[in-house]
C-alpha cells in the first residue's frame, strides 16, 4: 500500500467518525430518552477527542510528507468536504 493510500484510509476513517458524531448528535437532539442524555455526551466527547486526535497527528499535519498527487481535483475527489474542516488538507500543491 502507497503512503497516498494510507492517507486516503485516514482521511475517511476520520470523516466515518465525524459522520456518527453528526448522527449521534441528531439522535440526541430527537429521540434521545431523558435519561441518556449523559452518557451520549460522553460517547460524542469521545469520539471528538478521537478524530481531534486523528486529525493532528504529526502523521496528517506534516503536510511535507503527503504524496503530492497531479492535481488538487485528485485531492477533492478522494476526501470528502467534510474532511477540509477537520484537518489540514492543502487546497493547492506547491510546485515539486
Amino acid at each position: 500500500m502507497t503512503h497516498y493510500e494510507e492517507l486516503v484510509i485516514k482521511v475517511q476513517q476520520i470523516d466515518d467518525l465525524n459522520k456518527a458524531l453528526g448522527l449521534m448528535s441528531w439522535d440526541r437532539e430527537t429521540n434521545m430518552p431523558k435519561g441518556g442524555s449523559a452518557e451520549r455526551i460522553t460517547q460524542m466527547t469521545t469520539l471528538s477527542k478521537l478524530t481531534h486526535e486523528m486529525s493532528t497527528s504529526d502523521e496528517m499535519g506534516n503536510s511535507s510528507n503527503w504524496p503530492r498527487p497531479r492535481s488538487t481535483a485528485l485531492i477533492m475527489t478522494v476526501c470528502p468536504p467534510a474532511c477540509f474542516a477537520c484537518c489540514a488538507v492543502p487546497t493547492t500543491m506547491p510546485a515539486n
